[in-house]
């Protein structure tokens, strides 16, 4: 259960380092012992040349590791990255783009692995969290979805037209690939294996759009729920909250 305030640090992989610390030290000693072992004593020269380098990889091994630590805190304001001592904060009720991919991939119909990761963009800034648990993406959508749906919707209410990546949403009408599509045209939403699924009155086969490429996939499907009667999530748990 993530609570706010929720502050993860990201991109760390202690037992990585601390292996590429060990094969440096490894493959130091091996490449000492082979090009000098002959040539002068081995107690001495070869010790600390061994324990030199490996110090001085130690050092420079570290800091490549600090510099791909970053830490992401999520607020009732907004979301903030920090990383290599540069903050980049972004509002949750400023224009933005929130993108989430929660797709499985399956192999002879058993799922092997899933990608979960999020994204804030605005103005310029942009901060990705590639976190292991769905339950830290769900939230930060949560809190992009509360702060921004009101903007957008006041858009709409004034006649405006709203993005959302392929898709353009008004009050009356979706326009995708060129077309005008009605929005009580819309029949059926769901999602199903990572693409949004939508059937029109007037089409045969249904359109498919990834959710990963759809900013802001919440308040669209809020959006939709009106014109489509019944929304489910078919083949992938990340969307639970529309089954």
């Amino acid at each position: 259960m993530f609570q706010l305030p929720c502050k993860i640090e990201i991109n760390q992989n202690p037992i990585g380092a601390s292996l590429r610390y060990f094969l440096l030290i490894i493959g130091t000693y091996a490449f000492s012992t082979f090009a000098f072992g002959g040539y002068i004593p081995y107690e001495i020269w070869i010790g600390m040349a061994v324990i030199i380098l490996a110090i001085a990889g130690i050092v420079i091994m570290v800091k490549y590791d600090k510099n791909r630590k970053q830490t992401i805190e999520l607020t009732q304001e907004g979301i903030t990255l920090l990383k290599n001592g540069k903050k980049t904060f972004i509002s949750w009720k400023e224009d933005h783009q929130g993108y989430y991919d929660g797709t499985q991939f399956h192999k002879y119909f058993v799922p092997v692995a899933q990608v979960v990761k999020t994204q804030v963009a605005a103005k310029g800034r942009n901060i990705q969290a590639h976190y292991p648990f769905a339950g830290f993406h769900d939230l930060l959508i949560t809190l992009s979805t509360k702060g921004l749906k009101p903007l957008l919707e006041k858009r709409i209410f004034e006649g405006k037209t709203v993005y959302f990546g392929p898709l353009r949403v008004s009050a009356g009408s979706i326009y995708l690939k060129g077309r005008e599509i009605p929005r009580h045209e819309v029949r059926g939403v769901k999602v199903e294996n990572g693409k949004l699924v939508l059937k029109l009155s007037n089409q045969l086969f249904s359109t498919k759009i990834l959710v990963k490429d759809i900013p802001n996939f919440s308040i669209l499907m809020d959006i939709l729920l009106p014109e489509s009667g019944n929304v489910t999530a078919v083949g992938d748990s990340s969307w639970s909250q529309y089954k």
